[in-house]
């Protein structure tokens, strides 16, 4: 099979942290050249099927884990295969989180709920239900149709300023601003953020979830690894963008979603005094005790990764050896 390599308009190297803009990355993963997930090929397709390289940086400022590589997002996203309703955790999931928001936040009829990539329009539904007002932003136009014909206001296209300058003369701000598993796609970081706190009113609470860098590292998370996936966040370096755009962390806990993720509630400083939670306390306090902010843990978990694929490798060889069908490996 011949490999189709990426045009230079495909994606772009990445050579300083897109936190703090420090140039002292050091790589710890190399998957090598993969192909993109999320796509369904025939087989006339996959001889063509360009692939770009797999690496994860680590930052030594504020220590980020970020791809070396950014693929351009029309790419990724123009229509995408990914629905979040097809997992029922998953929507259990958004109805618990709404619940959760509805009772902290005590949202009423006439508060705008925003969703930043809200997919089909999965979470904007359960907010739909408790009685607010909602609007979803998607880039991919299959799933803004399939939420717009539910319902489910949406507008087809990437979240930047101007989408947030459209929402303000839409709905003047929103209460709540709400990303689930959006961060960690997010290349431009500190404009993405910015534009949250423009679409926001004063009082407005911005509250995301990403994959937490925690669960990566001690579940040996690799296979998560991703060309979408730009970013493998721990708290700390997440307070430093939020910081950095005009935001204090309010609140932050773990939760099992997407291999286990961390749920982050931001306020505008602007706003007054935000002191952080006990729990969001604790987790930086226990990502400094665990040695995640000490490049050494990143290379033996890249040693560690280097040995599953060397087992891997051989009980596949050792199966091929054996002229072991494929098929019965599938469990019925």
């Amino acid at each position: 099979m011949s490999l189709k390599m990426p045009s230079n308009d495909a994606c772009r190297t990445i050579t300083a942290c897109r936190v703090c803009g420090g140039k002292d990355l050091v790589q710890f993963l190399n998957l090598g050249d993969m192909p993109l997930a999320n796509r369904h090929l025939g087989s006339a397709e996959e001889d063509g099927e360009p692939r770009f390289p797999l690496e994860i940086n680590f930052c030594r400022s504020c220590y980020q884990s970020q791809l070396s590589v950014v693929v351009n997002p029309e790419v990724l996203y123009s229509d995408y295969n990914y629905h979040s309703s097809v997992s029922m955790i998953f929507q259990q999931h958004c109805e618990a989180m709404a619940k959760d928001l509805d009772r902290i936040l005590g949202l009423g009829k006439d508060d705008l709920v925003l969703e930043i990539a809200s997919s089909d329009g999965c979470m904007l539904a359960k907010f739909k239900k408790l009685g607010c007002r909602i609007l979803g932003v998607e880039p991919a136009a299959n799933l803004a149709r399939i939420a717009e014909n539910m319902g489910l206001p949406t507008l087809n296209r990437f979240w930047d300023d101007e989408a947030a300058e459209q929402v303000k003369q839409m709905h003047v701000g929103a209460k709540l601003v709400v990303a689930t598993n959006v961060l960690a796609h997010v290349d431009d970081l500190h404009g993405f953020l910015r534009a949250v706190k423009k679409a926001l009113v004063p009082s407005g609470v911005f509250v995301f979830e990403v994959p937490y860098m925690v669960h990566f590292i001690n579940r040996a998370e690799f296979d998560t690894t991703y060309h979408e996936h730009l970013s493998y966040f721990l708290l700390h370096p997440l307070k430093v963008a939020l910081e950095k755009n005009g935001f204090a962390i309010q609140d932050a806990k773990e939760h099992d979603i997407h291999g286990g993720s961390i749920r982050v509630i931001a306020r505008l400083s602007a706003s007054g005094a935000v002191a952080p939670s006990e729990d969001a306390k604790r987790l930086l306090i226990s990502e400094e005790e665990l040695g995640l902010y000490d490049e050494t843990t990143y290379h033996r978990f890249a040693s560690q990764v280097a040995l599953v694929k060397e087992e891997l490798t051989v009980f596949l060889t050792a199966l091929k050896a054996r002229g072991r069908p494929w098929r019965l490996m599938v469990p019925r």
